[in-house]
């Protein structure tokens, strides 16, 4: 339906309805689900972790981190048509520091380290609670990396990362809006968590 031109909510709910299926199903489906073309289009810009090595990576650290967060806590996550890991959980506003966060930080440097980007710039939401807690873990573990790494505090990373060349999240209006993107926390989560509760809701695109 999404390939016909339907509207996402439409095309839930008819999908739902025909196969009767509960609120955090459907939602599962709301973030799974893509259309052909923006199937295409965000693989045609997709660059590999393998390809890292040199660039300037910027990065929705938030969407990683709890990414990484999930796949240690045993939290399901979900293949999606694009692509990327996602989520059932949304932070509105609110984020806390889970027993898995420094796990997760030391996930992400290691994966610096061993793709060897250039640089990379981590964006943190600034009104979202325990950031300025979030980013002094970052900063105290960053200079062990061997990457430049620098961490901003901005009112939206999703519009500070608009337009930047190459973006590192899961999130698709992140994903649209930057010339090339990386599927950085699937590409951890695979090498590095190899018992991550990951559920096929699509195949590969």
């Amino acid at each position: 339906m999404l390939g016909r031109g339907y509207p996402m909510s439409l095309a839930v709910r008819a999908a739902g309805d025909r196969h009767q299926l509960e609120l955090r199903a459907r939602l599962a489906v709301t973030r799974a689900a893509a259309s052909p073309a923006e199937v295409d289009d965000r693989a045609r810009r997709r660059l590999d972790v393998g390809e890292l090595a040199g660039r300037t990576l910027d990065v929705d650290a938030f969407n990683v981190l709890i990414t990484l967060e999930l796949a240690l806590g045993g939290g399901p996550l979900f293949v999606c048509a694009d692509g990327p890991l996602r989520d059932l959980a949304g932070m509105r506003g609110s984020y806390r520091l889970a027993v898995e966060t420094d796990g997760a930080i030391e996930l992400l440097g290691a994966a610096l380290a061993r793709w060897s980007p250039g640089r990379c710039v981590l964006w943190i939401d600034a009104p979202v609670s325990n950031s300025g807690r979030l980013r002094e873990l970052i900063e105290d573990r960053a200079a062990s990396w061997g990457v430049e790494t620098r961490v901003e505090m901005v009112p939206d990373a999703d519009r500070a990362l608009k337009g930047r060349e190459l973006v590192a999240s899961a999130d698709a209006l992140v994903i649209d809006g930057s010339p090339r993107w990386c599927n950085l926390a699937r590409a951890i989560v695979e090498h590095d968590v190899p018992s991550a509760w990951i559920v096929p809701l699509a195949g590969e695109p």
